[in-house]
């Protein structure tokens, strides 16, 4: 497993102090505040392209957000989205991803629509176990959103964080996005702070930026 994990794409934001704090591991995830974690899932769309697994009906991701960043950072994005509308849908899209020839898979909210009961998450392991087939054939990205029953826990229950490599705690204050190392398999747990300017790829403060009103 290990000589299989060093063939793997490594994954990238493009924010120096957030790779060093997610270094060499192929399945990581993002979780907590949905807004920061969400404009963090953009920035990795366009460092990393591949495929996108997005759980959700309508919206969740803005192509003009992307366009954006990609004029920033000098980049352009290459991704192939695949947009499921249930459980049952996101079972299926993680089974193509794993078909693909892409090395890398960006799942977005895959436990949208976990059940409101925590007796019932007993269905969520199946998501889990396609994210755990998925991870022994290449990099995997996860952001994900806090749990509904706990405030500092990622939605998913016990087996899907237990099951990730590396997990990473997102909250954000003013212009400020806290990245915590919950854990990882071969660092201490630690903690980066990063801008939001830095985020969207226009340096550290909001002045390096264009006009605000250029997002909406």
């Amino acid at each position: 497993m290990a000589a299989a994990i060093q063939t793997l794409k490594r994954l990238r934001s493009g924010i120096a102090v957030l790779d060093g704090l997610i270094a060499d591991s192929p399945f990581i995830e993002f979780y907590g505040e949905w807004s920061p974690v969400s404009l963090l899932m953009h920035r990795f769309v366009v460092e990393n392209g591949g495929d996108v697994i997005l759980t959700q009906e309508f919206g969740g991701l803005n192509t003009y957000l992307i366009e954006k960043i990609c004029r920033n950072v000098g980049k352009r994005a290459e991704a192939r989205v695949v947009r499921s509308f249930s459980l049952d849908s996101t079972l299926d899209a993680l089974r193509l991803a794993a078909e693909s020839e892409s090395q890398l898979a960006i799942v977005v909210d895959p436990y949208l629509y976990s059940p409101g009961k925590w007796w019932e998450y007993a269905f969520l392991t199946k998501v889990t176990a396609e994210l755990r087939r998925l991870a022994q054939l290449k990099s995997v990205v996860v952001f994900n959103r806090l749990s509904k029953f706990g405030k500092k826990t990622p939605e998913g229950g016990a087996f899907h964080s237990s099951s990730i490599f590396a997990l990473v705690r997102i909250t954000s204050l003013k212009s400020v996005i806290h990245a915590a190392l919950i854990k990882h398999p071969a660092q201490p747990v630690s903690r980066v702070d990063f801008t939001y300017a830095e985020l969207y790829g226009a340096g550290r403060r909001w002045g390096e930026q264009r006009c605000l009103s250029e997002w909406f």
